[in-house]
């Protein structure tokens, strides 16, 4: 078999950034293991048998050179109190991420936007504004990346297709590389029991680009949350735009709700396995006479032909070709 004939995850995702001891001097009484449901400019508030207490990160914590974020919504971290709050003292193993190479960074800095996550929702309006399957092609490389279980979230359902045959042929190539596509509305309701059905027991992430509706998605699927919602923006001075990430409690499992995202690649991902993030890809290519087959013109390459001749969807070559091309 070769390189691209199966699924190459990413090594270590879950790196660990720790550890003070909760005896060193300095610290004082433990208060346990809690949640982290929003980091925002160095604070953290963090869920603690029930109770959300704003906490700091213990400077020993934030020392050294580093190439990924401390604390992110999902993570667990163990807490306590200094006299003036809550401290964080260590930042528990992560069992997995959902993150991307920072924008605009001079170097490999990872953006991790949460942590300790079962799945990815990514969210695209079909309609106002068009549906971007390229972005969504973004996102499912990194949950393949990342061990994370995605699903394709087609919000605005109720709003007519601004073009209903490529919304349908997108649809058609991702159900058969085996993701589930769910068509939603937030207004009528549509597709909205499935989503809380499969949240249960889970946790999982909004995630997408601005516009597509994962607010609206979020309050229909939990209309208790749509007063937090509210409460956050009154307190922003504005119409709501999630602007930080959100950890909320719905239907038996956990939701975030993140900032929509404009610039999108995989951090670490090799060229050589991003063909083994494509599920088709990966099955065609243990064919290919290489075992580092790119696909990209090398002789014996067992999945161009299959894009030519219409065993493998040319739009999702298309869109692998793009991806390695570094091309939008």
């Amino acid at each position: 078999m070769g390189i691209m004939g199966h699924l190459v995850r990413r090594p270590d995702p879950c790196s660990t950034y720790s550890v003070v001891s909760a005896s060193e001097p300095g610290t004082s009484e433990a208060l346990g293991t809690g949640l982290v449901v929003c980091a925002r400019s160095g604070f953290f508030e963090v869920e603690v048998e029930g109770r959300v207490r704003v906490c700091r990160m213990r400077g020993r914590l934030k020392q050294g050179r580093r190439t990924t974020d401390l604390a992110v919504v999902g993570d667990r971290v163990r807490i306590a109190e200094d006299g003036q709050g809550g401290t964080i003292e260590e930042v528990l193993p992560r069992s997995s991420v959902f993150s991307r190479l920072a924008a605009g960074s001079r170097r490999a800095v990872e953006d991790v936007l949460a942590a300790n996550l079962d799945g990815l929702w990514i969210c695209s309006a079909a309609s106002a504004p068009p549906l971007r399957p390229r972005l969504v092609d973004r996102f499912l490389v990194i949950a393949e990346w990342n061990g994370l279980r995605p699903t394709i979230v087609l919000t605005k359902a109720d709003l007519p297709d601004e073009a209903p045959a490529e919304v349908a042929a997108w649809s058609a190539d991702w159900e058969a590389a085996g993701y589930a596509v769910r068509r939603t509305s937030a207004r009528t309701g549509q597709g909205i029991e499935t989503l809380r059905a499969e949240l249960s027991g889970r946790t999982v992430a909004l995630v997408g680009p601005s516009g597509a509706g994962k607010s609206s998605l979020l309050s229909a699927i939990e209309p208790a949350i749509e007063t937090d919602i509210a409460a956050l923006s009154a307190a922003q001075k504005g119409a709501h735009t999630t602007r930080v990430a959100r950890l909320f409690s719905a239907h038996g499992g956990r939701i975030a709700d993140t900032p929509g995202i404009r610039e999108l690649s995989p951090f670490a991902l090799p060229a050589e396995v991003l063909g083994s993030t494509f599920p088709e890809l990966r099955e065609l290519a243990q064919g290919c006479q290489f075992r580092d087959c790119q696909h990209d013109g090398e002789p014996g390459c067992a999945v161009r032909p299959a894009a030519l001749d219409g065993r493998l969807s040319a739009r999702r070559f298309d869109s692998y070709l793009r991806q390695l091309h570094g091309e939008g």
